[in-house]
């Protein structure tokens, strides 16, 4: 078996004065408890669960002083060959968002064979509204197949620090809590459903909100509320879609309707929503109900960005169409072609940027869809999710085989 070369331990130092420096500046505070792994040794995988970027600067917190590790990262990181070799050296295995990925998971094998611990982030992406996504049995199989310890890194208030959506840092404090999930031989005697639904319990079931109402920490800063209207683009109140807009801490209509951002992370005393995820939930009930019309369909005018650079600064305009086969595009495309098609159970997961771009795979290659409107990446991320859960039963890491 082909030997990995450690992850470069001294850019790593660098990154991480600069993370430190920057944490001391926005008044972060870390709390750690790691006290059931520290004695470990590896390899092991660590199965975290993913609220903001700062996550990843927490696990190097936690094991890089005793540790080199590898990280299955976003390929989307790697999207310069600049950033492509710094995050390769520093032990970032690229993996397609949200997609099978072989080539991903075989070198994520390899790594642990050669006796480095592996950090998986499993929901695959950002919540939208500090809310963890669940895995299926698939991750089971996945652990099944690296056949090491499992280690729990459950990590608290990192979405209320940094939200998706949101422009500024808050001050605030962040905590994670460790556990030895699995032993190797008890990874071996558990089922696949058993397996899943410890993962999912003490790791990536939960809710930063919700959470918070009972910790009831601080995330003091300015402008707590702008970018709110980049996700909640639904008004309560009128009902009507991109009518939302946002100014210091409050999300307003122009109907009338506000709600404020508390220093809590929760909407002041209001006869809507508790906060942010409730009205997210909300948004996401209502796409659902559109989805179930017969003949829903969601449709844009676009523009395509590809990942490689290879590519150039070709302009690439088409437009897509989104209904219950899937999403289909046609424009001008590479390589002669005209258009694509991704059926609907591939579309299980649609990452994106918020007023920026949704991300698709096609043919291998990432590509960016950046509709007209901006801020519709979302309702098209939702209605994806919506259609594909009544087609597909298996989850992101579905059909892992490996030769």
């Amino acid at each position: 078996m082909k030997k990995n070369l450690p992850p470069n331990r001294h850019l790593i130092k660098i990154a991480m004065f600069i993370y430190k420096a920057q944490r001391k500046i926005r008044n972060i505070e870390f709390i750690y408890d790691t006290s059931e792994i520290a004695d470990l040794e590896p390899p092991f995988v660590i199965v975290a669960n993913h609220g903001a970027h700062i996550d990843t600067l927490l696990l190097y917190d936690v094991f890089f002083e005793k540790h080199s590790f590898y990280i299955l990262g976003a390929a989307n990181l790697l999207s310069s060959p600049l950033k492509k070799q710094f995050f390769k050296r520093i032990g970032v295995i690229s993996k397609l968002q949200c997609q099978k990925d072989i080539k991903a998971i075989r070198e994520a094998i390899r790594v642990t064979k050669n006796g480095y611990p592996l950090a998986v982030f499993p929901s695959g992406r950002l919540p939208s509204a500090g809310k963890g996504k669940l895995v299926d049995e698939s991750f089971s199989k996945f652990l099944k197949i690296l056949d090491i310890p499992v280690v729990s890194f459950n990590i608290a208030g990192s979405s209320l620090i940094k939200p998706k959506w949101a422009k500024n840092y808050r001050k605030g404090i962040v905590s994670v809590k460790t556990s030895l999930l699995y032993t190797k031989s008890s990874l071996e005697e558990d089922s696949l459903e058993t397996i899943k639904e410890n993962v999912n319990s003490t790791c990536l079931r939960y809710n930063d909100y919700n959470r918070n109402m009972i910790l009831k920490r601080t995330y003091k800063g300015k402008n707590k509320a702008v970018g709110l209207e980049n996700i909640l683009y639904i008004c309560p109140k009128c009902k009507k879609k991109y009518t939302t807009f946002s100014k210091d801490n409050t999300i307003n209509c122009s109907c009338g309707f506000s709600l404020s951002i508390n220093d809590f992370g929760m909407f002041c005393k209001n006869n809507y929503f508790r906060h942010v995820e409730d009205y997210f939930s909300y948004i996401e009930s209502l796409v659902r109900e559109e989805t179930k019309a017969i003949n829903y369909k969601l449709e844009s005018d676009v523009h395509l960005k590809l990942l490689e650079k290879k590519h150039g600064k070709r302009k690439l305009n088409g437009k897509i169409c989104l209904d219950k086969s899937g999403l289909r595009y046609q424009g001008t495309y590479l390589n002669g072609k005209d258009s694509f098609f991704i059926p609907i159970n591939h579309l299980k997961s649609l990452p994106y940027t918020t007023n920026k771009s949704f991300e698709v795979v096609v043919d291998n290659k990432i590509v960016n869809v950046i509709p007209i409107n901006k801020r519709s990446v979302v309702e098209f991320s939702l209605a994806a999710e919506a259609l594909a859960r009544k087609e597909e039963k298996s989850g992101t890491w579905s059909n892992i085989h490996i030769n």
